[in-house]
Parts: C-alpha cells; sequence; structure tokens
C-alpha cells in the first residue's frame, strides 16, 4: 500500500487548521456496514468551506471517521480516507475535520460521483465515476462480514466471527492523534493481543497483552497475526508498568508520545517535547520512529533484545540515513548499540557503539565489529535463525559471518548495558557473548584471557584486520607488528604468570587503569594507572599506529596508557628503515623519503641503490653508531646469542636476504646479542632510557662493485734426466696419481655437495632452529609413535624439552630425498602465514635429514572427509567452508605473496593438516618448487599423486595453475566427501570427475553433497555453489582457471565464478588412460607466473 507523503499531509493539516472548519451537520452514522452496500460521493459541495468531506462511517468513540475526502478548493479530486474528529457543538452532536489519518487511493483521486461498494464476495472496491476500478482491499472469498471503524481510528473488514480479515492504516501517524484499547475484550481478534494501531511491512505495533488483563504498546512481528497464534513482542514500550483496558496512547501537539492508564496516570512517554517532532513511522526494519520535519530521526524505539526467528535488513535509503554514516539501529541497550555501521556508506558492519554518540552529528566509533574483514553492502540481512545461529548474509546471500551457535537451545539475544552481545538460552544463561570475540577495543568490565589478542584496524576507515596485535599468553602480555613475520615491541612479563587483563577504576586516583590479574593466588595483581578520570562508557583501544590509548568515551583522541614508551618506540613510527630521533624522522646515507610527509606513520625511506643476490660481493655494511631497535623488547628474536659484533656482521653478509645487522651488548662488543630482522622497521636513536646498554645498526648498502683478484703460476724447468726414466716414472706418476685423484675428487664433491646444501641452509634470513639427530631421537622415544607416511619419509610425534608437542618428518631415501629437504627447508623456513604449518626446526648431523613442525591434534583432512570412524562425526558446512577458505588463503600467499612465487605440486587432503580449532594449515613442501619472478623458466622432474595432478603435466607445461587444479579436486572431495579416485567402488563409480561432470551438465549439483552429513544437506545450496568454483579450478585449458587469491574473493562473496565453464573435465589420472607413456619421468617446464608481485 502506497504511504501519504509526510510533506503533504502535514500541509493538508496545516491548511485545515488555517481554514475555518468544515461541519459535519447533525445525522445518524454508524460504525458498522454489512457486505452489499455501497456509497456515492454525490453530496453538494458547500461553497464556504477549504475542504470537503461526507462521512461514511463513524466509530463509536465518534474520535475517527470515514468517508470521501477532498484537499482542493475545487473539489474535483477525492480520496477514500480515515479522519479523525472533533466534537463542536456537543449538544447538536456537530464534528469537524481535525487530521487525515489514512488513505486509500492517494496516488489516484477520484471525482464526484465515484462509488465505494462492499461487495456480496467481501471485496470493498473504490470506482470513478465512469466505472474504472480504482482500489480495493482484495479481499474476494474471505468470509467478510461487514466493515468496521474502530475507535481506534483503524477500518477494519471483519469475518462472522469479528475476526479482522482486513485492516488500514498507514505506517505513519502525525501529532495530535490518540488511541484508546477501549475494544471489548471479547471482540478482540487474534487470540490474545490488542488491535494493531498502525503496521508497517513486516512489523506492527499497538496493544498487546497475554492475558487480556495486562496491556503493553508494543511491536510484533506483523506476518504472525495471519493466525490465531499470540505473536512474541519485539519491544516493550512499559515492560515493568503493563495497563489495563481504557488506557490512552496519545500523540501530543507538542511531539511527545505518551501513554496513560485508564485513571489518566502517566505511565510511560518518549520524552520528546518541544524538539520538533512531526510525525511517527513503522519502519520497514521493525523500528517505530519518532521523525522531524526534515525525516531525521528524533527517538526510535527498540529494546536490547531480540528473539530467535527474527531478522534485519540494512536497507534503509543511504540518502535518508540518520546520523551521517551509519545504519540505523537494530536494538540498543543503554548506553551501547548494535546495528549495520558504516563510515563510507558502501562497506556495512555489523557493530556495537556507543548509543550516546547518535545525538549528533559526529560518526560512532564502531567498538566491536563481526565482519571486520568482509564488510557487506546494502540490503545485507542479519538472520537469528530458529536453530539459534546468529548469520550475517550479503545482499546475494552469500554467507558472511556467523555466532556457529547452532543446535545450542539458543532461544534470544540481549545488547547488555556493558557493551556485551549475547546470545542465551532458556535458562538465562549466556551461550555465546561477543565480549569473548573482542576487535580492537576492550570495554570496561571485559576480560582478555590467555589465548585472547586484540588486533588494530588498517586505519581509522579501514576497519579490517591491521599488523598491531596485542597478545595475553602465560607469561604475560606482548605486542607485535606482523611484517610478514612478528616483530614483537611490547613485551610486560608478570612474576608468577597471567590470568587476565581488564580495564578497571583505579580508586585511589580516580582514574582508569589496565588491571593485569595474576594467576598465582600467592602474588598481587598489577595495576597500570592512565591519565584519564572514570567514565563508565569508556575504553581501550589498540590503534592503527600500534599505541595502546585509553579513551572516555566521549574524546576523540586517547590517552597512551603505556606513557614510558616513546614515539619512537613504535615499529611504524618513521616505516622501513626511517630514522627516529626525539618524535622526528629521517633517512640514513643512501636512502630516500619515499613520500613528501613528516607524520609518523606515513614516513619511509628506500634505498637509492637495492642490494640483490645476483651479486652479494657487492655488499656492505652502512654503521651507524647508537642506534637501537624496537625489537630488543623480545631477546628471544635474538639470531645469534652471547655473539661479538664481527661475527653478527658477517652473519648478514654471508645472509644474501638480510637487509641489516643490529647489535646489542652491555660491556664491551666481544659478547651481545645479534638481531637480523626482516624487514626492518623504524630505527631510533632516543638512547636516554637504554643507558644500561649499547646498540649498534649495520645496514647492507650495495657497492660500486669490487675487482676480483688473478691468479698466477708459473712452472719451473727441470734438470736433464734420461728421457726412459722420466717416461717411465711419468707415466707410472700420473697413473698412481689418476686413481688418487679421482678418489679424493669422489670425497671432495661429495663434502662439497653437503657443504653447499648447509651453506644455502645458513644463508637463509630467520633459519628454523636446528637439532641434531640425538636430540630428536630423545623428543620421539626413538622414532617409536608413527602418525604417517609420504612418498619420502615418515611423520612421528615427539615432544621438545620445552613440552611443546611437535611433528617429526624423517627422510627415509637420500638422493631425491635431499634435494626436498633443501626445497622444503628453504620454503618454509623463510615464510610464515596462518594457513602454512609452522617449521619449528630442522636437522642436518651427517646422512640424517629431518624437519621439525608443529604438532597439529586433529591430524590430517583426509581422515574427517573419508574417514568411517564413528568418533569423528562429519564435518558441518561451515566448517569445510573455513577450511577450504584457509586452503585457499595459503596457496594465494605461496602463489603472489612470497617474494619467490612457491608452487607445492601435491595439494591433496593428506597434506592439509588440521588444528584443535579445526583451523586448516598446509604441509609437506617436498615437491614445492621456487620461481624467481624474474625467472624465464624451471626444469622440475614431475610427479604427485595420481587423481591431483592437473592434465598439463603430459604438454611440459607447469604454472602454479597446476596447484589450483589439485585445489578444484580436494574443494570437490570436501564437499562431497568422497575419493576422486576410490579402487574400491564399482568401475563406473571409480573416478568421481567424470560424475562431476555429468551433474554439472545435468545442473544436478547438489546431488553431489555428501548425504552423510544432515548439516550439508541443509546448505546443500551454497555446497552446490562452490562446486561451481571447484569446476572454474578445474578448467582443462590451465589459462582459465583463476588465480588463487580470486579464488579467495570468490569464496569470500566479492565476486562471482565465471559464467562460460567448460564441463568437459580432465587429469593426469583421465589423460595417462588414453596415453600410455612413461610420464612420470618426464620434464616440466615451470612457466613464469603471470600474477602479481609480493605485495
Amino acid at each position: 500500500m502506497a504511504i501519504w507523503p509526510l510533506s503533504d499531509i502535514l500541509l493538508v493539516q496545516l491548511l485545515i487548521m488555517l481554514s475555518p472548519p468544515y461541519l459535519l451537520e447533525a445525522q445518524t452514522y454508524y460504525s458498522t456496514a454489512q457486505i452489499s452496500t455501497s456509497w456515492t460521493n454525490n453530496l453538494s459541495i458547500p461553497a464556504r468551506g477549504f475542504d470537503s468531506y461526507q462521512m461514511i462511517l463513524l466509530s463509536e468513540s465518534e474520535s475517527f471517521a470515514c468517508g470521501f475526502y477532498s484537499k482542493d478548493q475545487e473539489n474535483d479530486s477525492f480520496y477514500f480516507a480515515v479522519v479523525s474528529l472533533r466534537v463542536f457543538d456537543q449538544a447538536d452532536d456537530d464534528y469537524y475535520l481535525q487530521n487525515v489519518i489514512w488513505l486509500a487511493n492517494e496516488n489516484k483521486p477520484v471525482g464526484q460521483n465515484a462509488t465505494l461498494k462492499l461487495l456480496p464476495e467481501g471485496n470493498l472496491v473504490m470506482r470513478d465515476a465512469d466505472g474504472a476500478l480504482v482500489w480495493s482491499t482484495n479481499t474476494f472469498n474471505m468470509s467478510v462480514a461487514g466493515i468496521k471503524m474502530m475507535k481506534t481510528g483503524m477500518l477494519v473488514l471483519q469475518d462472522h466471527n469479528n475476526k479482522t480479515v482486513w485492516q488500514s492504516f498507514s505506517t505513519t501517524a502525525h501529532v495530535s492523534t490518540s488511541w484508546t484499547n477501549i475494544d471489548p475484550i471479547s471482540a478482540m481478534a487474534y487470540n490474545q493481543y490488542k488491535i494493531i494501531m498502525m503496521h508497517g511491512a513486516g512489523f506492527s505495533c499497538g496493544f498487546l497483552s497475554k492475558d487480556r488483563n495486562s496491556f503493553y504498546f508494543a511491536i510484533w512481528k506483523q506476518s504472525e497475526v495471519s493466525g490465531d497464534d499470540d505473536p512474541d513482542a519485539l519491544w516493550l514500550a512499559n515492560r515493568n508498568r503493563p495497563v489495563g483496558q481504557n488506557a490512552t496512547l496519545q500523540f501530543l501537539p507538542d511531539g511527545d508520545l505518551v501513554l496513560r492508564d485508564a485513571d489518566g496516570a502517566f505511565v510511560w512517554s518518549t520524552n520528546t517535547s518541544n524538539v520538533s517532532v512531526a510525525g511517527m513511522r513503522m519502519m520497514e526494519t521493525g523500528m517505530l520512529v519518532l521523525q522531524d520535519h526534515n525525516n531525521k530521526i528524533v527517538w526510535q524505539s527498540f529494546s536490547n533484545t531480540a528473539h530467535v526467528s527474527t531478522s534485519w535488513t540494512n536497507n534503509y535509503p543511504i540518502s535518508a540515513m540518520p546520523y551521517n554514516l551509519y545504519k540505523i539501529f537494530m536494538m540498543h541497550g543503554a548506553p551501547y548499540s548494535c546495528g549495520f555501521h558504516s563510515k563510507d556508506r558502501n562497506s556495512f558492519y555489523f557493530a556495537i557503539w556507543k548509543q550516546s554518540e547518535v545525538s549528533g552529528d559526529d560518526d560512532p566509533e564502531a567498538l566491536w565489529l563481526a565482519n571486520r574483514n568482509r564488510p557487506v553492502g546494502q540490503n545485507a540481512t542479519l538472520h537469528f535463525l530458529p536453530d539459534g545461529d546468529l548469520v550475517l548474509r550479503d545482499a546475494d546471500g552469500t554467507f558472511v559471518w556467523s555466532t556457529n551457535t547452532s543446535n545450542m537451545s539458543v532461544a534470544g539475544m540481549r545488547m547488555m548495558e556493558t557493551g556485551n552481545l549475547e546470545l542465551y538460552d532458556v535458562n538465562n544463561k549466556t551461550i555465546w557473548n561477543s565480549f569473548d570475540h573482542p576487535s580492537d577495543v576492550l570495554l570496561l568490565g571485559n576480560k582478555l584471557v590467555v589465548g585472547q589478542k586484540l588486533v588494530a584496524s588498517v586505519s581509522k576507515t579501514d576497519r579490517s584486520e591491521g599488523g598491531f596485535s596485542l597478545f595475553v599468553i602465560p607469561q604475560g602480555l606482548f605486542a607485535s607488528y606482523q611484517a610478514p613475520a612478528p616483530q614483537k615491541y611490547i613485551k610486560f612479563s608478570v612474576f608468577g604468570g597471567i590470568d587476565s587483563l581488564q580495564l578497571s577504576h583505579d580508586e585511589s586516583s580516580g582514574n582508569l587503569a589496565l588491571l593485569i590479574i595474576s594467576a598465582s593466588p600467592d602474588e598481587p595483581n598489577t595495576t597500570l594507572t592512565s591519565t584519564v578520570k572514570y567514565s563508565a562508557t569508556a575504553y581501550m583501544k589498540l590503534d592503527p599506529d600500534g599505541h595502546l590509548r585509553i579513551y572516555d568515551g566521549n574524546m576523540i583522541d586517547g590517552v597512551d596508557l603505556l606513557t614510558d614508551m616513546s614515539a619512537c618506540d613504535y615499529p611504524t613510527a618513521c616505516g622501513n628503515y626511517g630514522l627516529c630521533s626525539n618524535g622526528q624522522c629521517s633517512c640514513p646515507a643512501g636512502f630516500a623519503r619515499a613520500n613528501t610527509s613528516n607524520d609518523q606513520g606515513n614516513y619511509n625511506c628506500w634505498q637509492m641503490s637495492p642490494t640483490t643476490c645476483e651479486n652479494p660481493k657487492s655488499h656492505s655494511l652502512l654503521p651507524l653508531e647508537d642506534v637501537y631497535y624496537f625489537n630488543y623488547v623480545d631477546p628471544e628474536a635474538a639470531v645469534l646469542k652471547g655473539t661479538d659484533m664481527k661475527s653478527c656482521k658477517d652473519a648478514c653478509l654471508k645472509n644474501c636476504s638480510c637487509n641489516a645487522a643490529l647489535f646489542q651488548y652491555y660491556g664491551n662488543d666481544s659478547h651481545g646479542n645479534c638481531f637480523l630482522p626482516s624487514p626492518v622497521l623504524t630505527l631510533t636513536s632516543d638512547g636516554e632510557k637504554r643507558k644500561s646498554y649499547h646498540s649498534n645498526a649495520f645496514i647492507k648498502i650495495s657497492n660500486d662493485g669490487e675487482n676480483g683478484s688473478a691468479f698466477t703460476s708459473s712452472i719451473n724447468p727441470t734438470s736433464s734426466i734420461n728421457p726412459k726414466i722420466i717416461a717411465g716414472s711419468t707415466i707410472g706418476a700420473i697413473l698412481v696419481m689418476s686413481l688418487i685423484g679421482g678418489l679424493c675428487i669422489m670425497v671432495w664433491r661429495k663434502k662439497r655437495d653437503r657443504e653447499e646444501g648447509m651453506e644455502d641452509l645458513n644463508q637463509l634470513s630467520g633459519m628454523p632452529m636446528r637439532f641434531t639427530y640425538q636430540e630428536l631421537r630423545v623428543a620421539t622415544w626413538d622414532f617409536e609413535k608413527k602418525l604417517g607416511g609420504g612418498g619420502f619419509g615418515s611423520v612421528f610425534e615427539g615432544i621438545l624439552e620445552n613440552g611443546e608437542k611437535i611433528a617429526v618428518k624423517r627422510l627415509d631415501a637420500l638422493g631425491q630425498g635431499e634435494k626436498e629437504f633443501l626445497a622444503e627447508v628453504k620454503s618454509i623456513g623463510s615464510i610464515h602465514h596462518v594457513s602454512l604449518a609452522r617449521l619449528i626446526g630442522f636437522c642436518a648431523d651427517k646422512l640424517h635429514r629431518l624437519l621439525v613442525y608443529e604438532f597439529m591434534c586433529c591430524g590430517s583432512l583426509d581422515k574427517w572427509i573419508f574417514c568411517r570412524e564413528p568418533l569423528l562425526h562429519p564435518l558441518d558446512f561451515q566448517t569445510r567452508r573455513n577450511i577450504i577458505m584457509d586452503v585457499a588463503k595459503g596457496l594465494a600467499y605461496l602463489h603472489e605473496e612470497c617474494r619467490q612465487r612457491i608452487v607445492h605440486l601435491d595439494i591433496k587432503p593428506q597434506n592439509i593438516l588440521l588444528d584443535e580449532n579445526l583451523h586448516a594449515k598446509i604441509s609437506d613442501f617436498g615437491l614445492s618448487k621456487l620461481i624467481d619472478r624474474d625467472q624465464s623458466q624451471v626444469v622440475t622432474t614431475m610427479r604427485g599423486t595420481p587423481g591431483y595432478l592437473a592434465p598439463e603435466l603430459f604438454s611440459s607445461v607447469i604454472t602454479e595453475k597446476a596447484d589450483v587444479y589439485s585445489f578444484g579436486i580436494v574443494v570437490m572431495e570436501v564437499v562431497c566427501g568422497k575419493k576422486n579416485l576410490d579402487r574400491s567402488q564399482p568401475a563406473e563409480s571409480m573416478h568421481l570427475l567424470p560424475i562431476l561432470m555429468k551433474r554439472a551438465q545435468e545442473d544436478q549439483l547438489i546431488d553431489m553433497v555428501d548425504n552423510s552429513s544432515e548439516d550439508m544437506q541443509l546448505h546443500r545450496l551454497e555446497a552446490a555453489e562452490m562446486m561451481r568454483v571447484a569446476i572454474w579450478c578445474l578448467q582443462s585449458d590451465h589459462t582459465r582457471r583463476p588465480s588463487m587469491s580470486t579464488v579467495v574473493k570468490v569464496l569470500e562473496g566479492t565476486m562471482g565464478v565465471e559464467a562460460d565453464l567448460d564441463y568437459c573435465l580432465q587429469n593426469a589420472t583421465t589423460m595417462a588412460a588414453i596415453r600410455r607413456e612413461a610420464v612420470l619421468g618426464s620434464t616440466a617446464t615451470l612457466l613464469p607466473s603471470l600474477l602479481s608481485g609480493p605485495r
């Protein structure tokens, strides 16, 4: 139903007030009429009236009427309308029109002699004088018995049981209107709640009761009134003070909405007197609002609770968005609110913010964000599902975020006064809360416990996760900057260990403080007091520049909590290679500023003659005396401990990828710690507070080159000797020396190859820990507990001396195995990513080659998707989706974000490991190849696992798209829950790929979804869409496959799958059936990637 524009109705009301009232002279009117009744607007037009009104029905309260209404002086445009009346002459029962409440045909007025008919079949129809249809209630054959003008101002069609079949009412109401719940209890429609006063699409508001005695002014879901079930209130105005019958809700002329009981006692109001309120509107989101003449929201409803089976959509017009740049509330608690939040009107977050900040035009700061790394657009929806899961989906239905609380008996959601959003069960027990999932803010009352962290945003406008993190660990707390390996800049150790930390009130000073709670009852807590006065809405935030600041809830700029840290103690204060002194930035000799800004955080230095690995002999070190590095707070970051300055410098010169050496020492430079950071962030010369030790920095720079030295040799003439003796002796000596020389050369070459391999390892930046073979024998109980095996060795469980569980991979065969060993150490030892298995250390002890990895307690993926063990439940859809996303991000990092592109060449479920939270990490880099970005080609021996090999392997062409193909196979297996090659199945079912092709061609991909999981079947449409991603990755033409970064975007929902896919899919296994050549021994060329460089 169309809505009468608020401005037009206000103009009509103003003109009514300024013009003489139109009298409705005394005659008999009724509040009801039966079917087969008709009315015609043939009333003679009075000359003195500005507007005309022909009454049809009059409510029993004589406050409302319906009939034909005209608002122009010519009186040639009429509307069927509901109006409010005021008694003009009590004695003569004369009234005059006060307000227009509702219009039926507001966009299509009729002329005189138009007719309104309540037809025998129950439809109320309005036709113009020529018989043309103008408007109807569309209530054919709905058992309508009659029409009634209610005392509340609502026009209804009712059946023979007095049940409402249709009702009028707009989504708006205007000041000087009132409603009273005075209808007889016996006639109350829809079982046990009061009639609607006004309704919007999907939601209604009015008087609501559960017992027919106690009434509440409430909002409920409008669709629920179609049957006899009682709707649950989504919002209650007078929840602590119900009213009885004959209570009245008054929308006063001064703009205040007031609820009074039958005796006139005040119960509740919006407290909006004299704030220019013009009208009330029921929003499509289920929010009741009061607006001024500019449609700006002056007051809004919403409780701090919501129930399951509720949803909210951010489809409010951008141009009408109140309070500048964020979405309307969904629900709020004092003084915090949650809802859709935006800074640019394009990217929206489900967020929590301080509600009091919306009283002005300033943008409120989001204190918690659910989907900070994946904003949604307009028309995104938050669903509170019947199974208790709170799910955020984008406008196209793509999954974005959820609380993962399905089937956990969740009954409702509430916004706490502390700013904590909670999901609770029927026993009021908290099932999930936002405090357990902090973003970058710690609110009062919110504890940060061991294992939790705050992650700063990229910037004030980009709220996605940035490089700074604050961690709570058992030994204390620390902050680090991820670049890409974490470098610590704050380390606060607590004697006796730490339990948690929280923002609190330091009563001795009256200021806010960070309370560090000791894990030991015998040790006191530690308090870090700030200079900010206590405020109930204060919070601590890890800002984008790495500073830990306290905000009192009103200040724009926070105050640093760690006052002993200077501006130069932060990693990005002066950017890469920047020198910071007393808060000012400069660049070392040989470096230039990368921009023109002197501001901290925007400063960067770049090397005018960059160093390269092609000519390491041209490198030298630029000494910088009394220069310090923020990472000194973490002694464990030192690559060499107890070494001398020369050894530290040499270590950097011998390491091609080393950019700088920093040497920290106390007494003399013969004993200190050597740091080789990568990259080199802000350096500082502020040494005032570092008087206890010394520090020198050595920046690697490129020279003009050095001349090599030439070697010369001379042959001394021999004396004259008998030629025969000389000849015989010479031949014999040559034979003996040749034999000895050959043996020596063989031994030397073998030793050289081994030493060169170890030299390669020693030249890598940030090499992992090196173990002896004996140490790993002890750690693995002499390799007793085998976890699994692969083509190049077996994996064993172990425990280090510090208690850390490890997985030790022992290469059982040398030759090929040694090459794979070097490849894996090179690739894994120099990179760090959350989706890659972390290499803790290695062993190169004589002939022994072992790799030490972090232990992944949930094993490999194949055990979870192919297993038949009853103890392992089938993975649900969300977990499988997360695993696929983890693998995609890990491969995107290897292909596009490393200095050298890394192609894995053996992606399969057995090489995807799961941690305790079922987060996936890629392992087994034994087959990987590193490709310099400027290298034209690399020749590799082709090998891998049948079923996962891309078809182009037979054409001697290998790119990182081979990994994309293998990833597609893995996605297919994860979604289907079946092996791509299962020899235990009949011949027609042995290969999964042909079945996928057939289902794709028949558009029946949902038939492929794992039927052993009920949850997968519930999400089969989404799972089928993931199968389309797999098909894209499985394109036989490798150039048509997406990059892994594109796959990540598709999985995140920021782009779609290519439309024109080729469903004729192949792999190396199917190719082998056609070509029986011995292809596994052939060589293939690794082509250079066309993808982007490091980011």
